[in-house]
């Protein structure tokens, strides 16, 4: 979803600004997702690009090499791809004219100290980043917030990571009066039927479960949630405690994690005027990614352009696939209970509804997300 948003923005943002400046600087790359989504938005207008980004991880550089070969029409220049620390002067190393600045993921691990230049805290670490926009460029954080279902996990189970790394984004970017705006982007994990698993996760060796694809797809899904080997929960004493409660939480809301992410754009301080624009460009990116609730065109029978389907997850959670007034499909997890349940049924027939009368939705997504 957020490779998603982060396409369009990129459309919208020359839609409303006019040229861009082609120099993109990608802050903690991984594997490249995104930079592949923002790049191609870039070449789909036939705008010029100069991608550089910056990877602690060494063996993330050369995955992001082979990825940008496979692009047509762009020809990525290896020396612009660096392999260093974001958090320290490192960061010279980068160009001071970004069009645009993508941060995605990282301020988590920035040091609680800094002394302005080779250490950089989340503050300064904003800040340097802010010097290295062009006079129309655009700076983007996207962080997990946190409320988000792993933010909440992580911040009793995790111990190295900051969880508060949105918030003190937004703290840093008011406090050296940067003119920015937000949006909230959800996503969800999905995970396989947990029912048969669990009891195997509270034995004191793994041995011969491992083998066993729905055991390591499962064990792969809960150490990335909390960011921490279960062996290493085991040894904390809390693996019993976090495995019932993502348990719990995972049947209330139909075997997946709800992932809200902030995503923050910020402008240079003369083009303050532009935040109107930004406040366009949102309100365009919210209505590209998220499904009305309230006008949901229920049809059946169902076909490959259009219908209506209903997925029973478990007792709480329904998954409906129907159509918005837009005609584009949609999927919605909807907790409810069984009378509601029945009257939506009875009901769902070429019907112009609101889904939010019959339960809570807790998920929602055009299928093309």
């Amino acid at each position: 979803m957020t490779g998603k948003a982060l396409n369009i923005l990129a459309k919208l943002l020359k839609k409303y600004r006019g040229e861009v400046n082609p120099v993109i600087i990608d802050i903690g790359f991984g594997e490249g997702d995104l930079a592949l989504k923002v790049v191609n938005a870039y070449l789909e207008m036939n705008q010029k690009v100069q991608y550089h980004g910056i990877e602690y991880d060494k063996s993330f550089v050369n995955i992001v090499k082979g990825r940008f070969e496979e692009l047509e029409n762009f020809e990525l220049d290896n020396k612009n791809l660096i392999c260093g620390n974001c958090f320290s002067n490192d960061l010279d190393k980068l160009p001071n004219n970004a069009g645009l600045i993508l941060v995605s993921h990282v301020a988590y691990y920035a040091p609680e100290t800094s002394d302005q230049h080779t250490i950089l805290d989340t503050k300064f670490f904003v800040e340097a980043l802010y010097n290295k926009l062009d006079y129309s460029g655009s700076l983007v954080f996207i962080h997990e917030s946190s409320n988000s279902d792993m933010n909440i996990l992580r911040q009793k189970y995790c111990e190295s990571i900051c969880i508060s790394a949105n918030q003190k984004i937004k703290d840093a970017l008011e406090q050296y009066k940067i003119p920015y705006k937000f949006i909230p982007i959800y996503s969800k994990l999905t995970f396989p039927n947990m029912e048969s698993l669990w009891d195997k996760f509270q034995k004191d060796s793994y041995d011969g479960y491992e083998t066993l694809e729905s055991f390591a797809e499962a064990k792969n899904l809960l150490e990335f949630v909390v960011q921490t080997p279960l062996e290493i929960l085991k040894e904390r004493g809390k693996l019993h405690e976090f495995l019932l409660k993502i348990k719990q939480l995972l049947r209330d809301q139909g075997n997946i994690l709800i992932i809200r992410t902030d995503m923050q754009i910020a402008i240079s301080k003369e083009k303050i005027l532009d935040l109107q624009a930004i406040d366009d460009i949102l309100q365009e990116v919210k209505n590209a990614i998220y499904p009305n609730i309230h006008n949901l065109i229920i049809q059946t029978p169902v076909n490959q352009q259009s219908g209506y389907q209903l997925c029973y997850v478990n007792k709480k959670v329904i998954i409906i696939k129907a159509n918005d007034t837009d005609g584009r499909i949609a999927e919605y997890y909807l907790r409810t209970n069984y009378i509601k349940e029945i009257i939506l049924n009875k009901i769902a027939n070429n019907n112009l509804i609101d889904l939010s009368e019959y339960g809570e939705v807790i998920y929602s997504s055009y299928i093309d997300n």
